[in-house]
């Protein structure tokens, strides 16, 4: 009798584990984070997203515990507390502020494994006494899987992440002469950042160069407007992977880019989409897609599993309108820069 009533009590237990969602943050582990010495220090980090308490993401344990991850309006103050404790992994003399644009988080659900992918976007900005000035802007994503622990998992995910951001300026700065951006004083810079856009980005407005980050784009503001090169220009039209050639910046990838007063938004895998700015302001993909009305979509508990799995990998695009098929427009959030529909 008594074994019947712990298994009874221990069936319970994990059935409420799995039905009710908890939440939580991702941060930094110091053991994933120092890799080696950074030829630069963090002075101070500046959350600049449109919305801080927007959540950065979503991710599973079991099937219908969801557990939210969140970048409140604290993760700016965490990191700077972060990188002035641990201040053996920079040198010294470079003085830095970091600016958060974006922080996202997707888990990608891969049959039997959860990888997760995380996107940074940052903005590095050399301070000299009382003036700051911008050194680099970056648009990264990182993806692995978290193993058996999901929660440590993603501390050691967004560590690693970090350290990649952190690496690919150090390069830039070790390998390429600056680029030539205004100092402005750095009490103006950090309140510039806390304001909302005034002037948007309109459908004929859109200015020629390379977007690393959605607030770049909504204020039509790109950081690199020369001296770069879309490698393979006809791989557009078909959706291929294209590449971003620059002989003075190191662009592993940008989260949008015009050409031609063409939008072309970063999705994965090296391919950029065209994409519209309507009337509203709203900016959505270009093409309008289908997806097949097959039971994994019916599902609500299945569909909401996928619903920030990397777009392309997670719905069927056929060419063809027919009756099993919902017309599908993809948006893209302008406080997070995440595809959403």
């Amino acid at each position: 009798m008594n074994h019947k009533l712990l298994a009874v009590l221990f069936f319970s237990f994990f059935i409420s584990k799995m039905l009710l969602a908890f939440d939580g943050t991702f941060m930094l582990n110091k053991d994933a984070f120092v890799y080696e010495k950074y030829n630069f220090s963090i002075a101070k980090v500046v959350d600049a997203r449109f919305n801080k308490q927007k959540p950065t993401g979503f991710y599973y344990e079991g099937l219908l515990n969801k557990i939210q991850t969140v970048g409140n309006d604290t993760i700016s103050s965490e990191l700077e507390r972060f990188f002035l404790k641990h201040h053996k992994s920079f040198y010294e003399p470079t003085k830095i502020i970091l600016v958060i644009n974006q922080i996202n988080l997707i888990e990608i659900l891969n049959g039997n494994t959860d990888d997760f992918e995380i996107t940074l976007a940052f903005d590095y900005y050399r301070i000299t006494e009382n003036m700051a000035k911008l050194e680099y802007s970056q648009y990264l994503k990182f993806d692995k899987s978290a193993g058996l622990n999901k929660a440590s998992g993603l501390n050691k995910i967004f560590s690693e992440a970090m350290a990649a951001a952190f690496l690919q300026f150090k390069n830039q700065i070790m390998y390429y002469k600056p680029l030539e951006f205004t100092a402005q004083q750095t009490e103006d810079l950090v309140k510039r950042l806390n304001s909302l856009p005034v002037k948007r980005i309109e459908s004929a407005n859109g200015n020629d160069g390379l977007y690393f980050n959605i607030g770049q784009l909504i204020r039509n503001a790109p950081v690199l407007t020369s001296n770069y090169k879309i490698i393979n220009d006809s791989a557009l039209i078909n959706f291929q992977p294209v590449l971003i050639d620059c002989k003075s910046y190191l662009v592993k990838k940008a989260f949008a880019f015009i050409k031609n007063n063409q939008l072309y938004i970063y999705i994965s895998d090296g391919k950029y989409l065209p994409a519209v700015v309507e009337a509203d302001g709203r900016i959505f993909l270009k093409e309008i897609y289908y997806k097949k009305k097959e039971n994994i979509f019916n599902n609500k508990t299945l569909a909401n599993l996928r619903a920030f799995s990397p777009l392309l990998r997670t719905i069927k695009i056929i060419k063809d309108v027919t009756a099993d098929s919902d017309q599908l427009k993809i948006q893209v959030d302008e406080e997070t820069g995440q595809l959403k529909f």
